[in-house]
């Protein structure tokens, strides 16, 4: 997690391209879906599912491959300016690049 971190704050890419929106997504995504995996590891480690059962990593991978899933399409959309999903149409402020969705994702999400 820290590396794509480092690649997509350094100068190692060319800035405002589309490789860079590709890694800042991915990273997004990652940051987004962690919690969620480390949460269903500390329900799992205090025995409420037991360790290795259908039901221990369906619900580990299920609600972590979904919030994921979310993150990145958000990322990319808010990334590549394809967001008419998330304004609205007589917003006057909507010519500007929102990113209120791919906050709550990142942010305020994890720490619910």
């Amino acid at each position: 997690m820290s590396l794509l971190g480092m690649v997509t704050t350094t100068s190692l890419l060319e800035q405002a391209s589309s490789e860079i929106i590709a890694l800042s997504a991915l990273h997004c995504a990652v940051m987004a879906a962690v919690p969620w995996f480390l949460l269903q590891n500390a329900i799992v480690s205090t025995e409420l599912i037991e360790d290795g059962t259908p039901m221990s990593i369906l619900g580990s991978s299920t609600l972590g491959l979904v919030t994921f899933g979310v993150a990145l399409w958000v990322s990319v959309a808010t990334g590549l300016d394809t967001q008419d999903v998330f304004r609205f149409r007589d917003d006057p402020t909507a010519i500007y690049l929102r990113s209120d969705g791919l906050f709550v994702l990142t942010l305020v999400w994890p720490a619910v």
